[in-house]
């Protein structure tokens, strides 16, 4: 009688660890998901951060181009402005926007879009 209680307990004994072998294996394989989750949305944040990169970069850029036009288009303005103000006949020959007044200036208005600014003749 003591021999089959003892094969009870010992049947008892590896079911349970049975049951918690089962239970780590488990775990395991939760956790190796969980692991694999993680690189993905690693993989992923990283390339967002490339992607974020890339368009601060370009909007840098364009930044940097509209500043340019600004700038192009004050000098353009501020040329207008003083032409008017000296009361200049002005034509535009071949792109290039050239005074006519009597007396020759020393310089001669190129449009932004042509060539871009005042040249000194």
């Amino acid at each position: 009688m003591m021999v089959d209680e003892l094969q009870k307990s010992f049947k008892a004994a590896e079911e349970i660890l049975e049951q918690k072998r089962r239970q780590v294996l488990q775990a395991e394989k939760a956790a190796e998901r969980e692991r694999d989750r993680l690189a993905l949305e690693w993989a992923w944040l990283r390339s967002q951060r490339e992607v974020l990169t890339q368009e601060r970069d370009a909007i840098h850029k364009m930044q940097v181009v509209l500043e340019a036009k600004h700038h192009a288009l004050e000098e353009e303005r501020e040329a207008c402005t003083y032409i008017s103000r000296i009361g200049l006949i002005i034509e535009e020959k071949d792109g290039v926007v050239v005074p006519t007044h009597h007396q020759p200036l020393p310089w001669t208005w190129t449009s932004p879009a042509k060539q871009g600014g005042f040249e000194i003749a």
